[in-house]
């Protein structure tokens, strides 16, 4: 299809993630489909139709929708006055945090060793769950301290500090599991292990360690960064170890992190002090 090529090509030379394009191209077939006709030849009736119900749904899905629409109009040169699409409110709630007593508890649950690694590992090095299921043996610089991240979002590398005692941990898990290739391999040869695998060895060990809030892999890169400026580490290094393109980003930790008394009280308690 055509029309179809042309929104592909500029996702392309935008150079959009794989895991982007094929999140717009899906939402581009679903309402194609309910329609049985492409979004260029939809009236404005039906796509606001379309809209409605689906606004009800997941906001990450709708977001996929609006943004894939806008780009497959921009690519087939349709003016934007054509079609009313809306904008998208920015709703970014606190992110959840762990203190360190629930990490401990949290890193000593899990049963088998593999596991307690990869949840001590993507903390430690604040890591997406997809550069975990990256890594490769080959990514661990013991010489070095590093750990070398290929090719994350925004096609960027990186080297963040590697712990010595996750180093231990590696070793012990490699004497045992011996990986060849990926670094936490699945039982298919030559995958690495799936998003849903690494969130559901999360999920339990959280049930274990009696952690009751509402956590996800995402939430251990949340707490290292946390935890980081907490510690007193520079905004700028924590922006670096994050891999964030935008220090605004990284500035949405600064509402989270648990000041120290001598730099953050209320002026009610200096009000009244004796």
């Amino acid at each position: 299809m055509q029309s179809y090529e042309k929104f592909r090509n500029r996702l392309l030379i935008d150079q959009k993630a794989d895991k982007t394009i094929v999140g717009y191209s899906r939402m581009l077939a679903h309402i194609s489909l309910y329609y049985g006709r492409t979004p260029e030849n939809l009236s404005q009736e039906q796509l606001e139709n379309y809209l409605a119900e689906k606004v009800q749904g997941k906001t990450s899905t709708f977001k996929h929708l609006i943004h894939g629409l806008r780009y497959y109009y921009k690519a087939l040169g349709i003016n934007k006055e054509k079609f009313y699409l809306p904008v998208i409110k920015k709703q970014r709630p606190l992110p959840v945090i762990l203190n360190p007593e629930e990490c401990k508890r949290l890193f000593l649950a899990p049963n088998r060793l593999r596991d307690r690694v990869i949840l001590s590992m993507i903390y430690s090095a604040g890591l997406r769950s997809c550069e975990l299921r990256a890594l490769r043996v080959k990514d661990i610089d013991s010489g070095r301290m590093l750990i070398h991240i290929r090719q994350s979002k925004n096609h960027k590398d990186r080297y963040v500090p590697l712990s010595e005692l996750i180093l231990k941990g590696l070793r012990a898990y490699y004497r045992q599991e011996r990986p060849q290739d990926c670094l936490f391999p699945s039982r298919e040869k030559g995958c690495s292990l799936s998003s849903v695998t690494i969130a559901q060895i999360l999920r339990k060990a959280a049930s274990k360690a009696g952690i009751l809030k509402r956590i996800t892999p995402h939430t251990l890169r949340h707490t290292y960064a946390t935890h980081l400026l907490e510690m007193g580490m520079n905004i700028l290094r924590v922006k670096e170890l994050l891999g964030h393109t935008d220090i605004r980003t990284t500035m949405l930790y600064l509402q989270v992190m648990n000041q120290d008394n001598e730099k953050s009280f209320s002026p009610f308690d200096k009000l009244y002090s004796k």
